[in-house]
């Protein structure tokens, strides 16, 4: 009888412990645990001006072209290379077009002979008509001898002016002919660098193809594409500060000489800032960063705290602080904070926050108060 007592109590401690086991799990499963992305928050000194990044181009840039089609004989510049004004870049073939101003001088010679033989016909075909009028007024020739002389001369004359004209078409030919000789060859526009070559020698252009680009010497600027944000801002004549990675961020004096009225097909707008210095050691493409005071407090030195982490109740703004236990685990806690402006760091957190806390910075809808959380080092990766 006393087994069979041990044996029953046994079952139902086993029962028991059993049922008291999915208790817990059931437990664990209404309580999950969420990853969060975070940052660790540091004090920081952020600056009322703005930072925008650009390329460096010249001031004054071309790319330059043949306007005749050829062949591309030589290229007597390289790469790099420091001209002046007039300065032969290129030269095309010239012997098809020598042959045409050739025939173009020839056309030319060969009107001015006609017109001087419609010339000579105007004075021998006025003289007859002169002395057949007179022989007519004294009734010495007939009718129609008189208005033969007078059609031979009016005839004379209209030949003479198509002479005239044809001389006056020959001569644009001629003329046309020779600029086309003249564009055979390119010559630098400006004193300038040699900054990109686009062709070879021997090969077949057509006209208005690129053929090489010339940057001017010295002066420089830099394009930005500024948002809609900061555009209102941003005036003609505005001094700034250019920086360039590559020459250690050296700073260079600016002003901002064109700023565009509206956008194209992107939500930015262009602007242009010219470098007031000139430094050898400027080249077009350059990354460089632009810093543009406008007004205001010169800085302010505190927490600041990303707008995707911060969430508004009742009117007061809040975010999650993570906060480790005892036993290791991680919690979000609401925490309300008082905050300042929005700057280019993010919101200025005037209290509820220290430096070195941990803070959960999106997601913030699906975060509740005591929630449990792990804490997500690599954004990607441990999602």
């Amino acid at each position: 009888m006393k087994q069979m007592v041990f044996t029953v109590l046994t079952c139902l401690s086993l029962i028991s412990a059993g049922c008291g086991g999915n208790d817990v799990t059931e437990a664990d499963k209404e309580m999950p645990v969420r990853p969060v992305r975070y940052i660790e928050l540091d004090t920081r000194t952020q600056t009322l001006s703005q930072r925008f990044t650009g390329t460096a181009a010249a001031d004054r840039q071309a790319i330059l072209s043949f306007k005749v089609a050829g062949t591309i004989t030589s290229i007597p510049v390289n790469l790099g290379d420091r001209v002046t004004t007039g300065t032969l870049l290129a030269r095309l073939d010239e012997t098809d077009f020598k042959i045409d101003l050739a025939s173009a001088r020839a056309g030319l010679k060969s009107a001015q002979a006609d017109a001087k033989s419609a010339q000579t016909r105007v004075y021998t075909t006025r003289s007859n008509y002169d002395r057949v009028q007179k022989l007519y007024e004294n009734d010495s020739v007939s009718l129609s001898e008189f208005e033969q002389a007078r059609g031979d001369y009016e005839t004379a004359l209209a030949q003479h002016q198509a002479a005239q004209s044809k001389i006056t078409m020959e001569t644009s030919k001629l003329r046309a002919a020779e600029n086309q000789l003249l564009y055979t060859r390119l010559l630098a526009p400006f004193d300038g660098v040699v900054n990109n070559i686009a062709v070879d020698e021997n090969e077949e252009i057509s006209p208005g193809s690129p053929v090489m680009t010339l940057s001017n010497l010295g002066k420089m600027e830099v394009k930005l594409e500024v948002s809609d944000r900061y555009i209102a801002d941003i005036r003609t004549g505005m001094p700034c500060r250019i920086t360039f990675p590559a020459l250690a961020r050296e700073t260079f004096s600016g002003r901002v000489t064109e700023v565009s009225y509206g956008s194209t097909d992107k939500p930015t707008y262009p602007v242009t800032v010219a470098v007031l210095s000139e430094d050898d050691r400027l080249r077009p493409g350059m990354a460089a960063e632009v810093r543009m005071d406008f007004g205001g407090t010169p800085e302010q030195t505190g927490l600041y705290m990303p707008p995707d982490g911060v969430g508004e109740e009742q009117g007061r703004p809040f975010v999650f602080v993570l906060e480790k236990g005892p036993d290791s685990r991680w919690t979000a806690r609401k925490q309300i904070i008082t905050l300042g402006p929005l700057t280019e760091e993010g919101f200025l957190v005037k209290t509820g926050l220290t430096p070195g806390d941990r803070v959960a910075v999106s997601g913030l809808q699906l975060l509740l108060d005591g929630m449990a959380v792990t804490l997500m080092d690599d954004a990607i990766n441990d999602w």
